[in-house]
């Protein structure tokens, strides 16, 4: 089979995309001495010199030019030498180049008497060329001082005195711009999540603080010596960067320009016109019947829902007309998933409209939608209708045949391509905390409220969908805080058998555990003696937090796989018993696992052995590069069928702040990468599909419940089809069924 991208090993980027950096903006402001009288120690320097340096890269006034030799005289070295050189230089004729000796902190540096002030300025910059075939391992200094002398500085006195520093890795044969952010909020305290990126720049890894109006002196070598070690540097800098404006009017990154990018509300009608033409020219693939099963393979019995069989060892899906089904789909089709926090941060936005006007139903309670945005602008008022009839075209257009968790549900009653169900088991019951940030609390299945909720939970969730043969099953309860699959048999590995523990005499769930201890031992001095717990009797068992002490012995981590795989089988049992009472047409999909290969002896592994006795089908997210199968043949074990309901390559070239959980180099490797992952999944015989996470790409500033901003979308925030991925998509999609009845 000829396909259209290479099949190749992954490759990662080993280059730290560093801490958060703001972005670069505004006018150079005074404040840097002139490249004449380079490193002068001033207080309030005046009369900049902005370094005229290569197009694309961050520019500002010259700390040091590297034009002259009395600018040498100034330098300290140590453990290596320097000479001015007229190769690699980026602002003028020369650059200096630093030839290193085996000196454990070898590097340069100066230091003055009276401090520097560099407010306004935001960051250092520095241009680098490593000429050899080795990664050279960057190590930046910045010295804080005292006070900085003339106007008192808001914080002289009570400021930081560092050091900052800095780190990060100068690739072999490439010239990089390397940025230290000086003095920057913590992402998070701007609700961002991963770091900000400066176009033209590679940010530095930060740690320490220092007040930017009180700098005493630099430094700069490298982390590791080594003999017969040389780097050019040039164009030693300040740059002025602010987070202002950073994000344009079309929701877009405003300060990198890249193939594709919206110029103009007035090309959006035009492209969407050209993007429909091409649609009609790939309405579907080929060789499907009308729920997307494969016309071409064996044809079973028709029946009235989706169902799954076993042939020949792979497990398939089957359509209601008894074809086999290969489920490619594609998640989070529902612009609401465009939204974006804005309280707290207007500065960020260069352009926010009234929340009385045209754009009123973009604005949420404490969110703009620049994604419905240029939805409306594209389609106009009443966008709504024409963008579900078009990303339904889109998706079969695409190759997908599956409308994976978190689709707007109008598009389900369309019956245009399958769907799944999600849903969210809420109630008052109890629960148990969750290990991990942005994982759900675990519901506590030994509460009876909990299998009520369920019922009442699932009876209003399937009424709607219990007689629709468009429906494929339903997933439930995501991202719960099951075990680790492939953690280490740690305190980790057993958490929510040793949340359960904790708990009082209450707890439902610390009852069912005591329980269990009681059957295995019998009397509460056996248990003492294998637990060590000090305890009386089971009563103080009960009333008392249970923790083990120390590492955990072989006795204890048995007690506490058998908890654990107590809590999945009640857990399983009561979502499986009110789903079929709810609907006993459809599948029931399980919870969406979130993992890696496990650990053949881990309570992760045993998790998901008790959901396969209750689920059709058993789900899991895996971010990963693709799936070897000397790794997933524990899958077949499970005697169930499995889908992957999320996996997704991002780059950083088309504007998005970060890559998502995998990164890519570009455009082309994330195609690939899709491509790669779909074949993979194809080959394995116990999967029965996967689906992309996710349709649009995640908001430049984070969504409006989380902070993730990568670029994981088939389209960008401008409804633009990244054009690589829907040609991989086009031609890996279409050979699924072939791929997988051929390997």
């Amino acid at each position: 089979m000829t396909m259209p991208f290479r099949a190749k090993t992954r490759r990662f980027r080993g280059l730290p995309t560093g801490v958060a950096a703001l972005l670069l903006a505004g006018a150079l402001r005074a404040g840097a001495p002139r490249p004449s009288e380079p490193l002068r120690a001033t207080g309030t320097a005046s009369s900049p010199a902005p370094a005229q340096v290569r197009p694309g890269r961050p520019c500002g006034p010259l700390l040091a030019s590297f034009e002259y030799p009395a600018e040498l005289s100034r330098l300290k070295a140590r453990g290596c030498s320097l000479a001015l050189s007229d190769l690699h230089a980026t602002q003028g004729g020369h650059s200096l180049r630093v030839d290193f000796d085996g000196n454990s902190n070898p590097g340069f540096g100066f230091r003055t008497g009276a401090a520097m002030d560099w407010r306004g300025f935001g960051a250092l910059a520095f241009d680098a060329y490593n000429p050899g075939t080795q990664a050279l391992p960057l190590r930046v200094e910045v010295e804080g001082g005292g006070p900085a002398p003339g106007p008192a500085s808001p914080t002289a006195g009570a400021a930081p005195r560092g050091p900052r520093l800095g780190s990060g890795l100068a690739a072999p044969g490439r010239e990089t711009t390397f940025v230290l952010p000086l003095d920057l909020p913590d992402p998070a305290s701007l609700g961002l999540g991963g770091d900000l990126r400066l176009p033209g720049a590679q940010v530095l890894q930060a740690r320490g603080r220092i007040d930017p109006a009180c700098v005493a002196g630099l430094r700069l070598g490298l982390a590791r010596g080594g003999r017969g070690r040389t780097l050019y540097l040039d164009n030693l800098r300040l740059v002025p960067l602010t987070t202002t404006g950073m994000v344009d009017e079309f929701g877009q990154y405003a300060l990198d320009d890249w193939p594709g990018k919206l110029k103009s509300a007035a090309a959006l009608p035009r492209l969407r016109l050209q993007e429909e033409a091409q649609v009609r020219g790939f309405p579907s693939l080929g060789g499907l019947d009308a729920y997307g099963g494969w016309l071409e393979g064996p044809a079973l019995a028709p029946r009235a829902f989706f169902g799954t069989t076993q042939r020949q060892g792979k497990w398939w899906l089957v359509t209601p007309q008894g074809h086999l089904f290969f489920s490619l789909g594609m998640d989070g089709v529902d612009p609401g998933t465009g939204a974006t926090q804005v309280p707290g941060r207007e500065a960020l936005f260069s352009w926010l409209p009234a929340r009385r006007g045209p754009f009123a139903d973009c604005w949420g309670p404490r969110s703009f939608n620049f994604y419905a945005a240029n939805l409306r602008r594209e389609y106009g008022a009443g966008w709504e209708g024409d963008w579900r009839s078009f990303a339904l075209k889109r998706l079969k257009s695409w190759g997908f045949n599956t409308l994976g968790p978190g689709a707007d549900p109008a598009l389900f009653g369309m019956k245009s391509v399958p769907y799944i169900v999600r849903a969210d088991i809420t109630g008052p019951f109890a629960t148990l905390p969750a290990a991990r940030p942005g994982q759900r609390p675990m519901p506590d299945p030994f509460d009876p409220r909990f299998s009520l909720a369920a019922r009442s939970t699932l009876l209003a969730l399937a009424a709607p969908h219990r007689d629709d043969p468009w429906c494929l099953g339903y997933l439930v309860d995501s991202d719960l805080p099951w075990p680790a699959w492939g953690a280490q048999q740690g305190r980790q590995s057993y958490g929510l058998a040793l949340e359960a523990l904790s708990r009082g005499a209450s707890s439902p769930a610390k009852q069912a555990m005591v329980e269990i201890l009681r059957r295995r031992y019998q009397d509460v001095d056996n248990l003492d003696a294998a637990w060590q717990l000090g305890a009386s009797s089971w009563q103080d068992v009960l009333q008392n937090p249970l923790a083990p002490k120390g590492a955990l012995s072989q006795g204890v981590r048995a007690d506490l796989a058998l908890m654990t795989r107590a809590l999945a089988d009640r857990y399983f049992e009561a979502v499986s018993s009110a789903l079929r009472q709810a609907d006993p047409n459809h599948l029931y999909l399980g919870c969406r696992f979130q993992g890696q290969p496990a650990d053949p002896q881990g309570p992760g592994l045993q998790v998901l052995q008790e959901a396969a006795q209750y689920c059709d089908v058993v789900c899991f997210d895996y971010e990963g590069p693709k799936l070897d199968p000397r790794e997933w043949g524990f899958l077949s074990d499970l005697g169930r069928p499995c889908l992957v309901t999320g996996f997704s390559f991002g780059a950083q070239d088309r504007g998005p702040l970060s890559p998502g959980a995998q990164p890519a180099d570009d455009q082309l490797d994330r195609a690939e990468q899709y491509q790669d992952y779909v074949l993979s999944v194809a080959e394995q015989a116990s999967l029965v599909g996967c689906q992309w996470y996710r349709f649009l790409d995640e908001p430049l500033t984070g969504g409006a419940d989380w902070p993730f901003n990568g670029n994981t979308g088939f389209v960008s925030v401008a409804d633009g089809p990244y054009p690589k991925m829907v040609e991989a998509a086009r031609a890996v999609n279409g050979k699924a069924y072939e791929w997988r009845e051929q390997f």
